[in-house]
């Protein structure tokens, strides 16, 4: 980014600062995943858990470890994936924080996935599985993704169909709908997160600065990132690449070759519909849910690998793509 840009930016989103977006995996990162920044994310995850907490969540969160957010594999073609926030709390439970700027037709599926990665890479602890510790996966979600309820707060546990006695307390899959809050009923520790992310109501958010401690920390965060040239050029990338993968897949819809790929704008993971796919698309967006068939699938992963090729052809480096698609070291190796 030129001097000049740099300057124009910051000029944009101190004028009106509903502009910057705070979803960005950049920024996100920045305020969350830094060590310095640790209060932040202990404060935002008790509010969540404040708000509705899994059964296995004991106690409230004093610590937490960063941990490395690559989820490891022991078959080269095994799918990969990268998380964006991975923390263990002071009690040893894993949490992935995820944040999500737009619907993904799969994304129930996407989060099994990354349970399974995460909780399974306890096995290194020994054979016992009384000692795997909890893992909860959190989707903060910038748009609406259920349709049939009002609660802007959801939690997945597992549970018997009819007595709904929770089998264990080691898997919960939490979606938090930003929109939906705004209708909150009580303005709670969470709901002022989420006010300050979706930037919904400068007034109050500057309220907040003034009597909180922690969200003076926060405004002050973002200043400084603003002030760094090298982090908005990173906040520039992602928005650009969100832009060049939504116009990649535009094309690819176009021409009928892409089929079901909201997974794709997000970080380039995709599952195929076999027929009436442009109804089938709407009816994900608007349900969050879209049926995969097993026929499709060969159709799908050549879609993604189309994808793939243009992406690194539009100069994103071979990291990003792979973190986009999710597709192996050897698929990559391929291109």
């Amino acid at each position: 980014m030129e001097a000049s840009e740099f300057a124009a930016k910051r000029l944009l989103f101190a004028n009106e600062p509903e502009k910057f977006n705070r979803f960005n995996d950049a920024f996100f990162k920045f305020l969350f995943a830094k060590n310095d920044h640790k209060p932040l994310l202990i404060d935002l995850l008790n509010a969540i858990f404040d708000d509705l907490c899994p059964a296995g969540i004991k106690g409230r969160i004093t610590d937490l470890t960063i941990g490395n957010v690559e989820l490891t594999t022991e078959h080269l073609e095994e799918k990969t994936g990268i998380l964006d926030i991975k923390v263990t709390t002071n009690n040893g439970e894993i949490i992935d924080v995820e944040v999500q700027t737009y619907p993904e037709v799969d994304l129930g599926d996407r989060d099994l996935f990354y349970f399974s990665k995460v909780f399974s890479a306890q096995k290194e602890k020994g054979n016992d599985y009384s000692n795997f510790k909890p893992v909860v996966i959190i989707n903060l979600l910038a748009f609406l993704f259920f349709n049939d309820r009002e609660q802007y707060h959801s939690c997945y546990e597992v549970r018997e169909r009819t007595l709904h006695d929770l089998l264990t307390e080691k898997m919960s899959i939490h979606f938090i709908e930003a929109p939906k809050c705004k209708k909150a009923k009580e303005v709670n520790r969470l709901v002022r997160w989420i006010q300050y992310l979706t930037f919904s109501d400068p007034v109050k958010i500057k309220e907040f600065a003034q009597t909180d401690p922690i969200f003076a920390d926060v405004m002050e965060a973002e200043k400084m990132f603003m002030s760094n040239q090298d982090e908005m050029d990173a906040y520039i990338s992602a928005e650009n690449a969100k832009f060049r993968l939504a116009n990649l897949l535009k094309g690819e819809r176009s021409s009928g070759h892409a089929e079901g790929l909201e997974e794709g704008i997000a970080k380039g993971r995709a599952e195929g519909l076999e027929e009436g796919h442009a109804k089938g698309l709407e009816e994900g967006i608007a349900k969050g849910r879209a049926e995969v068939l097993e026929e499709a699938r060969a159709d799908k992963r050549e879609t993604v690998i189309s994808i793939a090729r243009k992406m690194l052809a539009s100069g994103m480096s071979k990291e990003s793509v792979q973190q986009f698609t999710s597709l192996s070291d050897a698929e990559m190796a391929a291109l």
